[in-house]
Protein backbone atom coordinates (compact mmCIF):
# COMPACT_ATOMS: atom_id res chain seq x y z
CA UNK A 1 0.00 0.00 0.00
CA UNK A 2 2.87 2.37 0.60
CA UNK A 3 4.52 1.76 -2.80
CA UNK A 4 1.66 2.89 -5.07
CA UNK A 5 2.10 6.65 -4.51
CA UNK A 6 5.82 6.26 -5.15
CA UNK A 7 5.24 4.48 -8.49
CA UNK A 8 2.72 7.08 -9.56
CA UNK A 9 5.09 9.96 -8.78
CA UNK A 10 7.85 8.18 -10.71
CA UNK A 11 5.56 7.64 -13.70
CA UNK A 12 4.41 11.28 -13.71
CA UNK A 13 7.98 12.48 -13.41
CA UNK A 14 9.08 10.33 -16.33
CA UNK A 15 6.14 11.49 -18.45
CA UNK A 16 6.95 15.15 -17.75
CA UNK A 17 10.59 14.64 -18.79
CA UNK A 18 9.60 12.91 -22.03
CA UNK A 19 7.08 15.63 -22.83
CA UNK A 20 9.69 18.32 -22.30
CA UNK A 21 12.12 16.48 -24.56
CA UNK A 22 9.40 16.13 -27.18
CA UNK A 23 8.68 19.84 -27.14
CA UNK A 24 12.35 20.66 -27.42
CA UNK A 25 12.65 18.32 -30.40
CA UNK A 26 9.71 19.97 -32.14
CA UNK A 27 11.11 23.44 -31.59
CA UNK A 28 14.41 22.69 -33.36
CA UNK A 29 13.05 22.25 -36.98
CA UNK A 30 10.90 25.38 -36.62
CA UNK A 31 13.88 27.54 -35.68
CA UNK A 32 15.99 26.01 -38.44
CA UNK A 33 13.24 26.56 -40.98
CA UNK A 34 12.93 30.25 -40.12
CA UNK A 35 16.67 30.67 -40.65
CA UNK A 36 16.53 28.90 -44.04
CA UNK A 37 13.77 31.20 -45.31
CA UNK A 38 15.80 34.43 -45.00
CA UNK A 39 18.29 33.77 -47.87
CA UNK A 40 15.48 32.76 -50.27
CA UNK A 41 13.60 36.05 -49.71
CA UNK A 42 16.79 37.97 -50.43
CA UNK A 43 17.39 35.98 -53.62
CA UNK A 44 13.87 36.67 -54.85
CA UNK A 45 14.44 40.43 -54.64
CA UNK A 46 17.38 40.32 -57.07
CA UNK A 47 15.40 39.93 -60.36
CA UNK A 48 13.17 42.93 -59.63
CA UNK A 49 16.23 45.05 -58.99
CA UNK A 50 17.76 43.94 -62.26
CA UNK A 51 14.58 44.74 -64.22
CA UNK A 52 14.81 48.42 -63.28
CA UNK A 53 18.26 48.81 -64.84
CA UNK A 54 16.87 49.57 -68.32
CA UNK A 55 18.13 48.41 -71.72
CA UNK A 56 21.80 48.67 -72.58
CA UNK A 57 22.55 51.11 -75.43
CA UNK A 58 26.20 50.86 -76.39
CA UNK A 59 26.19 53.72 -78.91
CA UNK A 60 23.51 56.30 -78.01
CA UNK A 61 22.24 58.74 -80.61
CA UNK A 62 21.73 62.49 -80.35
CA UNK A 63 18.17 62.89 -81.62
CA UNK A 64 18.04 66.59 -80.78
CA UNK A 65 20.81 67.21 -83.31
CA UNK A 66 18.30 66.47 -86.09
CA UNK A 67 16.82 69.78 -87.20
CA UNK A 68 13.38 68.49 -88.22
CA UNK A 69 11.54 65.20 -88.44
CA UNK A 70 11.58 65.44 -92.24
CA UNK A 71 15.38 65.25 -92.07
CA UNK A 72 15.16 61.71 -90.71
CA UNK A 73 14.89 60.28 -94.25
CA UNK A 74 16.79 61.51 -97.28
CA UNK A 75 15.26 61.66 -100.81
CA UNK A 76 17.56 58.91 -102.07
CA UNK A 77 16.54 56.66 -99.18
CA UNK A 78 12.85 57.28 -99.85
CA UNK A 79 13.29 56.48 -103.52
CA UNK A 80 15.08 53.25 -102.68
CA UNK A 81 12.26 52.32 -100.28
CA UNK A 82 9.60 52.95 -102.93
CA UNK A 83 8.10 55.87 -101.05
CA UNK A 84 7.18 59.42 -101.94
CA UNK A 85 10.07 61.86 -101.82
CA UNK A 86 7.75 64.78 -100.98
CA UNK A 87 7.61 65.25 -97.20
CA UNK A 88 4.60 66.64 -95.37
CA UNK A 89 5.18 68.23 -92.00
CA UNK A 90 2.79 67.44 -89.19
CA UNK A 91 2.47 67.87 -85.44
CA UNK A 92 2.61 64.76 -83.28
CA UNK A 93 0.84 64.00 -80.00
CA UNK A 94 4.17 64.48 -78.18
CA UNK A 95 4.19 68.17 -79.11
CA UNK A 96 7.12 67.68 -81.45
CA UNK A 97 7.02 67.81 -85.23
CA UNK A 98 6.55 64.64 -87.25
CA UNK A 99 6.88 63.98 -90.96
CA UNK A 100 4.81 61.96 -93.44
CA UNK A 101 5.73 60.52 -96.82
CA UNK A 102 2.92 58.95 -98.84
CA UNK A 103 2.06 57.71 -102.32
CA UNK A 104 -0.08 54.98 -103.86
CA UNK A 105 2.25 52.31 -102.50
CA UNK A 106 2.42 53.21 -98.83
CA UNK A 107 2.47 55.86 -96.13
CA UNK A 108 5.31 56.38 -93.67
CA UNK A 109 5.46 58.68 -90.65
CA UNK A 110 8.52 59.46 -88.54
CA UNK A 111 8.04 60.94 -85.07
CA UNK A 112 10.98 61.91 -82.87
CA UNK A 113 10.43 61.74 -79.11
CA UNK A 114 13.28 63.64 -77.50
CA UNK A 115 11.83 63.40 -73.96
CA UNK A 116 10.94 59.68 -73.86
CA UNK A 117 13.86 57.36 -73.23
CA UNK A 118 14.23 53.67 -73.96
CA UNK A 119 13.17 52.53 -70.48
CA UNK A 120 10.03 54.67 -70.49
CA UNK A 121 9.26 53.36 -73.98
CA UNK A 122 9.28 49.81 -72.62
CA UNK A 123 7.24 50.62 -69.51
CA UNK A 124 4.60 52.46 -71.55
CA UNK A 125 4.29 49.59 -74.02
CA UNK A 126 3.83 47.11 -71.18
CA UNK A 127 1.16 49.25 -69.54
CA UNK A 128 -0.78 49.34 -72.84
CA UNK A 129 -0.36 45.60 -73.39
CA UNK A 130 1.64 46.13 -76.59
CA UNK A 131 5.04 44.85 -75.52
CA UNK A 132 6.48 43.06 -78.55
CA UNK A 133 10.25 43.55 -78.13
CA UNK A 134 12.70 43.45 -81.01
CA UNK A 135 15.91 45.17 -82.12
CA UNK A 136 16.81 47.50 -84.97
CA UNK A 137 20.53 47.67 -85.74
CA UNK A 138 21.27 46.67 -82.15
CA UNK A 139 18.97 49.30 -80.62
CA UNK A 140 16.06 48.22 -78.38
CA UNK A 141 12.73 48.46 -80.17
CA UNK A 142 9.05 47.56 -79.75
CA UNK A 143 6.44 46.68 -82.36
CA UNK A 144 2.94 48.15 -81.98
CA UNK A 145 -0.34 48.12 -83.92
CA UNK A 146 0.63 44.92 -85.69
CA UNK A 147 -1.87 44.25 -88.49
CA UNK A 148 -1.85 42.81 -92.00
CA UNK A 149 -1.20 46.18 -93.65
CA UNK A 150 0.35 48.33 -90.97
CA UNK A 151 2.85 48.28 -88.14
CA UNK A 152 4.61 50.77 -85.90
CA UNK A 153 8.04 50.44 -84.34
CA UNK A 154 9.49 52.53 -81.51
CA UNK A 155 13.28 52.53 -81.32
CA UNK A 156 15.18 53.61 -78.21
CA UNK A 157 18.18 55.64 -79.38
CA UNK A 158 19.33 56.78 -75.91
CA UNK A 159 18.31 56.89 -72.26
CA UNK A 160 16.27 60.02 -72.99
CA UNK A 161 15.06 59.71 -76.60
CA UNK A 162 13.20 57.40 -78.98
CA UNK A 163 11.94 57.59 -82.55
CA UNK A 164 8.72 56.09 -83.89
CA UNK A 165 8.10 54.82 -87.41
CA UNK A 166 4.54 54.14 -88.65
CA UNK A 167 4.18 52.13 -91.85
CA UNK A 168 0.95 51.50 -93.75
CA UNK A 169 0.85 49.54 -97.02
CA UNK A 170 -1.66 50.55 -99.70
CA UNK A 171 -1.15 49.16 -103.21
CA UNK A 172 2.51 48.37 -102.76
CA UNK A 173 3.15 44.83 -104.00
CA UNK A 174 6.88 44.63 -103.31
CA UNK A 175 7.62 41.36 -101.47
CA UNK A 176 9.30 43.16 -98.58
CA UNK A 177 6.19 45.29 -98.00
CA UNK A 178 4.09 42.21 -97.33
CA UNK A 179 5.60 42.08 -93.84
CA UNK A 180 4.62 45.47 -92.37
CA UNK A 181 6.66 45.14 -89.18
CA UNK A 182 9.68 43.90 -91.07
CA UNK A 183 9.45 46.84 -93.48
CA UNK A 184 8.95 49.29 -90.62
CA UNK A 185 12.20 47.95 -89.16
CA UNK A 186 13.92 48.46 -92.54
CA UNK A 187 12.75 52.08 -92.63
CA UNK A 188 13.83 52.59 -89.01
CA UNK A 189 17.30 51.28 -89.87
CA UNK A 190 17.55 53.95 -92.59
CA UNK A 191 16.41 56.61 -90.11
CA UNK A 192 19.14 55.63 -87.66
CA UNK A 193 21.75 56.43 -90.33
CA UNK A 194 20.65 60.08 -90.22
CA UNK A 195 20.83 60.51 -86.43
CA UNK A 196 24.37 61.40 -85.28
CA UNK A 197 26.00 59.63 -82.37
CA UNK A 198 25.87 61.37 -79.00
Amino acid sequence: MLRRPTLRRTTLGTTAVLAALGLAGCATPTDAGSEDQQPSSQAESTPSQQQGAGPQIDQPKNLQAVGHACDLLKPEQLQQLGLSTEPEQDDSYTGESSCDWGNDNAMVSATPKSTIGAQQMIETAKSWGEYHPTEVQGYPAIHKDRQSRLCSVDVGVSDSATVRIDFTRYAGDAPEMQDPCGYADTIAAEVLKNIPNA
